[in-house]
């Protein structure tokens, strides 16, 4: 992926991530990533072997998603395999101790793509999946977004779920 040179200061990216052998945000933000378990960015790919490796960014507030009451999170990815388990692809979320936000995953049990935003941090209040499936070994681009009225998901660009959701999201403490 390139790195795109923002042309005005209007650039609100939150995070731009181009695994340019670096686990570093290229926004204007400039975060550190921390790899966690055997994750490693190499060759401009991002690799996770799908048992607990993520790529994680500190939560502050001058990276904080929830400035307006909208949201757009999008990824590329190539699932190995699509198994048993949720695979998580984009999230700020730990249900265990109600501290939810947003989620965006595949389903394990029917390998859609499932996008969770909880309004309270603890239920979720919107919840959202793809009419398509995940197919293993494949390029798939997943965008969610959220306009403060609908909640969508689109797969390949191809708008493929969709909801009324207008309760806001919740600014959880996660990263």
């Amino acid at each position: 992926m390139a790195i795109i040179t923002p042309t005005n200061s209007r650039d609100d990216r939150l995070l731009f991530h181009p695994h340019d052998l670096s686990e570093n945000d290229k926004s204007k933000y400039a975060a550190t990533g921390t790899l966690v378990g055997t994750a490693s960015v190499s060759g401009g790919n991002l690799s996770l072997d799908g048992d607990s490796d993520y790529l994680t960014y500190p939560d502050s507030s001058t990276n904080s998603l929830f400035s307006v009451n909208e949201q757009t999170l999008g990824i590329w990815f190539n699932a190995d395999t699509v198994d048993d388990t949720d695979q998580i692809l984009i999230a700020k979320n730990d249900s265990g101790d109600g501290n939810k936000s947003y989620k965006l995953f595949i389903d394990a049990t029917t390998d859609v793509i499932q996008s969770v935003l909880s309004s309270d941090g603890s239920a979720d209040s919107s919840d959202i999946s793809s009419a398509g499936t995940v197919t293993a070994g494949s390029d798939t681009f997943v965008v969610m977004t959220w306009d403060g009225t609908f909640h969508k998901i689109y797969i390949n660009g191809v708008e493929d779920g969709s909801g009324f959701y207008s309760s806001g999201i919740f600014d959880s403490d996660e990263t």
